[in-house]
Protein backbone atom coordinates (compact mmCIF):
# COMPACT_ATOMS: atom_id res chain seq x y z
CA UNK A 1 0.00 0.00 0.00
CA UNK A 2 1.06 3.34 -0.79
CA UNK A 3 0.99 6.81 1.07
CA UNK A 4 -1.41 8.24 -1.29
CA UNK A 5 -3.96 4.89 -0.93
CA UNK A 6 -3.99 4.96 3.13
CA UNK A 7 -4.41 8.90 2.74
CA UNK A 8 -7.32 8.35 0.40
CA UNK A 9 -8.74 5.37 2.92
CA UNK A 10 -8.35 7.90 5.89
CA UNK A 11 -9.99 10.89 4.18
CA UNK A 12 -12.96 8.60 2.91
CA UNK A 13 -13.64 7.70 6.26
CA UNK A 14 -13.50 10.64 7.73
CA UNK A 15 -15.97 11.95 5.34
CA UNK A 16 -18.56 9.84 6.49
CA UNK A 17 -18.07 10.98 10.35
CA UNK A 18 -17.77 14.04 12.33
CA UNK A 19 -20.28 16.80 13.83
CA UNK A 20 -23.80 17.33 11.93
CA UNK A 21 -25.83 20.46 12.47
CA UNK A 22 -29.02 19.09 14.09
CA UNK A 23 -31.85 20.95 15.63
CA UNK A 24 -35.71 20.74 16.59
CA UNK A 25 -38.53 22.89 15.72
CA UNK A 26 -41.97 22.86 17.61
CA UNK A 27 -44.94 24.91 17.17
CA UNK A 28 -47.92 24.49 19.20
CA UNK A 29 -51.18 26.36 18.95
CA UNK A 30 -54.34 25.93 21.16
CA UNK A 31 -57.73 27.76 20.92
CA UNK A 32 -60.95 27.40 22.53
CA UNK A 33 -64.56 29.10 22.76
CA UNK A 34 -67.06 28.65 25.18
CA UNK A 35 -70.55 30.23 24.62
CA UNK A 36 -73.32 30.64 27.17
CA UNK A 37 -76.85 29.72 24.93
CA UNK A 38 -79.21 29.68 28.33
CA UNK A 39 -78.80 29.65 31.52
CA UNK A 40 -79.08 25.52 30.99
CA UNK A 41 -77.13 25.17 27.87
CA UNK A 42 -73.26 25.18 27.01
CA UNK A 43 -71.06 24.47 24.01
CA UNK A 44 -67.87 24.26 23.87
CA UNK A 45 -65.45 24.83 21.14
CA UNK A 46 -61.54 23.35 21.25
CA UNK A 47 -58.67 23.32 18.63
CA UNK A 48 -55.23 21.97 19.11
CA UNK A 49 -52.80 22.22 16.50
CA UNK A 50 -48.72 21.16 17.04
CA UNK A 51 -46.36 20.70 14.10
CA UNK A 52 -42.56 19.24 14.78
CA UNK A 53 -39.99 19.38 12.29
CA UNK A 54 -36.64 17.93 13.50
CA UNK A 55 -34.06 17.74 10.44
CA UNK A 56 -30.98 15.57 11.06
CA UNK A 57 -32.36 14.68 14.10
CA UNK A 58 -34.26 11.71 13.85
CA UNK A 59 -31.66 10.41 16.68
CA UNK A 60 -31.17 12.91 19.08
CA UNK A 61 -28.27 11.79 21.54
CA UNK A 62 -25.92 13.84 21.81
CA UNK A 63 -23.34 11.45 20.36
CA UNK A 64 -24.62 9.11 17.48
CA UNK A 65 -22.45 5.52 16.36
CA UNK A 66 -23.56 5.83 12.73
CA UNK A 67 -21.90 7.73 10.32
CA UNK A 68 -23.29 11.47 9.64
CA UNK A 69 -25.33 10.42 6.11
CA UNK A 70 -27.24 8.11 8.32
CA UNK A 71 -29.03 10.71 10.27
CA UNK A 72 -32.54 10.97 8.96
CA UNK A 73 -34.99 13.70 9.65
CA UNK A 74 -38.49 13.54 11.85
CA UNK A 75 -41.56 15.64 11.16
CA UNK A 76 -45.15 15.65 13.42
CA UNK A 77 -48.41 16.90 12.23
CA UNK A 78 -51.09 17.00 14.76
CA UNK A 79 -54.42 18.50 14.71
CA UNK A 80 -57.23 17.41 17.03
CA UNK A 81 -60.94 19.51 17.38
CA UNK A 82 -63.24 18.95 19.88
CA UNK A 83 -66.73 19.59 20.31
CA UNK A 84 -69.00 19.79 23.76
CA UNK A 85 -72.33 21.01 24.47
CA UNK A 86 -73.61 20.81 28.02
CA UNK A 87 -77.16 20.75 28.62
CA UNK A 88 -78.39 21.58 32.75
CA UNK A 89 -82.07 19.63 33.75
CA UNK A 90 -81.02 20.62 37.46
CA UNK A 91 -78.88 21.30 40.61
CA UNK A 92 -77.72 17.67 40.54
CA UNK A 93 -78.80 16.49 36.94
CA UNK A 94 -76.36 17.42 33.48
CA UNK A 95 -76.48 16.10 30.11
CA UNK A 96 -73.40 15.93 28.19
CA UNK A 97 -72.33 15.03 24.49
CA UNK A 98 -68.84 15.63 23.13
CA UNK A 99 -67.67 14.87 19.67
CA UNK A 100 -63.73 14.72 19.02
CA UNK A 101 -61.60 14.26 15.72
CA UNK A 102 -58.21 14.07 15.54
CA UNK A 103 -55.70 13.08 12.94
CA UNK A 104 -51.86 12.77 13.96
CA UNK A 105 -49.57 12.38 10.82
CA UNK A 106 -45.71 11.29 11.52
CA UNK A 107 -42.98 10.59 9.41
CA UNK A 108 -39.64 10.31 8.85
CA UNK A 109 -37.15 11.15 5.58
CA UNK A 110 -33.83 9.64 4.73
CA UNK A 111 -31.17 12.35 5.08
Amino acid sequence: MTTTKINAALNYLNSLTGSLPRRSNQTVNFGKLDWKASEKNRASLQYNRARVSAPAALRLAPVVDRGAASLGSRFAHVDAVMGRWVWMAGPHLTNQLSLQYGRDLQFDQAQ
